[in-house]
């Protein structure tokens, strides 16, 4: 979810995105340690913007490059990638819940819970509570992964599959950007009608749940941050296009719409609906202005968040349980 072998080329063709991702983890971790960052939850969104933006980028450079069977390599370097480390965090976990819980309700919420990692569902075994912020588990922060995964299965074969369609078409990348845009609209929609408590009973013919907690877990719902990066990286021009200042300026308004972010939304906060639009927005113009400025670039490419960034996916699987 936030690094993977994979878009190591893109990364080194962009060094802030590896800043960005470091400072996404580090909002998720001091969030989970009480830290004062009431809304650092939102270096989740932060992740599934840039997840978006590395894929599709990599999906398009594979595609131009000509090699065959680019989806049977997407997945194999995603599972050398992910599930070692993934699986490792899962055992660890499953020993000291045996440990500690053994024999109560407790060790069995854990162990059904490693269960649904496996399975790439811990999202979906997650809607059972009430809310994500009173619901304690030492794997419940697996739910992102879940997502993330959910969408490595779904949005490739799709993305790839309509470029054959519209390979000989001059506008291809005009019509892509249509139908990205229009699922990223409904799913839009969907998050913000959800999160503000409606549609209970279309939720629970579906799930015993809330339309807050679906809304929160739910991959549908959380399509449009990562059709915001795959729109983004059909979208970007590598042109320098204004005065390098401009570009700097624009890298501080996306800081402080994430630093705003992180410290006004809690617990309340109707996420991923409207409040979610602030961090989005804030990574969306850090990455314009990194693609069209080195300058711009270099204010994430300081080498203590791209530390971050290089070991941010083994930080994120490993520090909640330890918290």
């Amino acid at each position: 979810m936030f690094q993977d072998s994979s878009s190591k080329k893109l990364v080194d063709f962009r060094p802030d995105i590896q800043g960005i991702r470091g400072l996404a983890v580090l909002l998720v971790v001091l969030f989970h340690a009480k830290f004062g960052f009431t809304g650092g939850y939102i270096g989740v969104d932060i992740f599934f913007v840039i997840s978006g933006y590395v894929i599709t980028s990599l999906l398009d450079r594979e595609m131009g490059s000509g090699r065959p069977h680019v989806l049977k390599q997407f997945y194999v370097r995603r599972i050398f990638r992910l599930l070692p480390i993934a699986t490792s965090v899962v055992i660890v976990v499953c020993i000291f819940a045996i440990l500690a819980f053994s024999p109560n309700e407790k060790m069995l919420d854990v162990a059904k819970l490693a269960k649904a990692t496996a399975f790439f569902s811990a999202n979906i075994a997650l809607l059972a509570p009430s809310n994500y912020f009173s619901a304690i588990n030492p794997l419940q922060h697996m739910w992102s992964l879940a997502v993330e995964e959910q969408f490595y299965l779904v949005f490739p074969a799709f993305y790839l599959g309509l470029n054959r369609l519209l390979k000989n078409r001059s506008a291809r990348v005009s019509e892509l950007k249509t139908v990205l845009t229009a699922i990223l609209v409904v799913s839009f929609v969907a998050a913000v009608y959800l999160s503000r408590g409606r549609g209970v009973h279309l939720v629970q013919s579906v799930a015993s749940t809330t339309p807050q907690t679906f809304a929160f877990y739910m991959a549908p719902t959380r399509a449009w941050e990562f059709l915001a990066g795959s729109l983004l990286a059909l979208s970007v021009s590598k042109q320098t296009s204004g005065h390098k200042y401009f570009y700097v300026f624009q890298v501080l308004v996306g800081s402080l719409m994430i630093l705003f972010a992180s410290l006004s939304l809690d617990s309340q906060s109707t996420i991923p609906g409207i409040p979610s639009l602030i961090p989005v927005a804030g990574v969306v113009l850090i990455i314009i202005a990194g693609s069209r400025s080195m300058f711009a670039r270099q204010i994430y490419s300081w080498k203590p968040l791209c530390l971050l960034g290089n070991i941010s996916y083994s930080w994120y699987l490993w520090h909640w349980p330890f918290i």
